[in-house]
């Protein structure tokens, strides 16, 4: 947002080139969060759906290399059984809440942005409330038939 300053008038010009400048750095910025949040989700993404493919190429080793060893007692090798079983669930599930995952991300960086939006405007308001000299300079030029605004 343009940098308001108590004594100074701000020209339409200058004024719009600030605020298109601003504008375009406030792009940028956001671009690049943008840009690092969605390899964050990428990554998250990745974990989960290689820990469920990782179950599931365990339970395949384990049922070959269940045959050939019989070493482990009946106890022991049901309890690994059950958590391999909760492991896998437990994969499973995290694997269906990617969307809502994905989702809440969403919604929080719109958040985020209307947040921001928000005080900037606010900011903006409450200069243009308590602001005591002008902000703006408009002259009216009279002619007989017409009149002339400057600036347009």
């Amino acid at each position: 947002m343009l940098e308001l300053h108590e004594n100074r008038i701000v020209e339409l010009n200058a004024f719009l080139d600030e605020q298109r400048d601003a504008r375009n750095d406030s792009k940028k910025d956001f671009d690049t969060t943008i840009e690092q949040i969605i390899n964050e989700i990428d990554l998250v993404k990745q974990t989960v759906i290689e820990s469920n493919e990782r179950h599931e190429l365990e339970e395949l080793e384990f049922a070959k290399m269940g045959m050939k060893n019989k070493k482990k007692s009946m106890v022991d090798e049901r309890k690994e059984a059950e958590e391999r079983k909760r492991m896998k669930r437990l994969a499973e599930e995290h694997q269906g809440m990617l969307g809502y995952y994905i989702r809440l991300i969403d919604y929080t960086t719109i958040e985020t942005l209307v947040n921001t939006l928000d005080k900037s405007v606010s900011k903006f308001y409450s200069e243009m409330i308590t602001r005591k000299t002008r902000l703006f300079f408009t002259t009216v030029k009279y002619g007989k038939d017409s009149m002339q605004f400057n600036p347009d």
